[in-house]
């Protein structure tokens, strides 16, 4: 299915801003709107939008923008596809990837143009997303902004390399023509939010991509998570590191004598290990629930 609103096609964008979204209608709406006050200029960048199959589909109008504004709608396919499905209509020759609940600075897109055309190749571009003041009203938050527990941001220095493991296609930027090139998301494989970037950085990795990390790439994550919804993540955390393993027992994510013995008996067995701590988890998440 698809429902596309557009603004101006006259002139060719310099940067495609690609956001998937499910079932946040007024999240998206919020960041549309911040999008709408960056200080790059409206012609010179386009936004599109995937709404993954929201059960009320999401309702925007592309004349309410200065910028031009793509939303396009599929079933339900996990945020790889609704990149995948965005990378197919982005017209622009660099691509800023962010998630719906972001809350870019004012000079977020100007910054990751300007900083595209000093990076030297096949070098990704990673900004920040630290919680908003909001979000970190919640003390978990806090637990989480000043750990790895989530993301790991307060160990990355400014200007410095990383590996694949930092492909977090939070506030990330990078040749649209690299993600075409690299086959796009491994959304049949990864249906969730989780490790479908990383795994997507590892095969760039094999070509020789890094990403550079940038402390003024400014964007803040505006979303309170609680340790119940924490637990479950990291449920489907151990489910999609065991896919990655099957596909990629080259990646060194696992110190093993035998790397060969990386398998499909071994990815059962490894399915079988997190399904055995599903039980125990899910009465801790109950036990939270009622404490929140």
């Amino acid at each position: 299915m698809t429902h596309s609103t557009a603004a101006s096609r006259v002139a060719t964008p310099e940067l495609s801003v690609v956001v998937p979204t499910f079932g946040r209608a007024e999240t998206i709406a919020r960041l549309l709107a911040q999008l709408a006050r960056q200080s790059l200029e409206p012609a010179r960048f386009e936004v599109v939008v995937v709404d993954d199959g929201s059960p009320l589909p999401i309702d925007l109008d592309a004349r309410d923008y200065p910028f031009a504004l793509t939303l396009l709608r599929q079933d339900n396919a996990g945020p790889g596809a609704a990149r995948n499905r965005a990378l197919e209509h982005c017209r622009a020759p660099w691509t800023l990837i962010l998630n719906d609940d972001a809350v870019p600075a004012g000079d977020l897109l100007a910054k990751h143009l300007e900083l595209a055309a000093q990076m030297p190749p096949r070098t990704a571009l990673l900004g920040t997303f630290d919680f908003t003041a909001d979000s970190l009203a919640g003390p978990f938050n806090q637990i989480l902004q000043q750990s790895d527990l989530l993301f790991d941001f307060p160990r990355l220095v400014h200007d410095v390399n990383l590996g694949w493991q930092f492909f977090w296609t939070c506030n990330l930027s990078l040749p649209t023509q690299a993600l075409r090139d690299a086959g796009g998301f491994d959304a049949a494989r990864f249906r969730e939010a989780i490790v479908e970037d990383v795994e997507l950085g590892y095969r760039l990795a094999k070509k020789g991509w890094q990403v550079r990390f940038r402390r003024d790439l400014g964007c803040e994550h505006d979303h309170r998570l609680e340790p119940a919804g924490y637990f479950r993540r990291m449920v489907r955390l151990g489910f999609n590191m065991a896919a990655m393993y099957e596909k990629h027992s080259d990646a060194g994510l696992l110190h093993m004598k035998d790397p060969s013995a990386i398998g499909p008996a071994w990815f059962s067995a490894m399915q079988q290990h997190c399904e055995a701590y599903h039980g125990p988890l899910t009465a801790l998440i109950a036990k939270l629930e009622k404490l929140e």
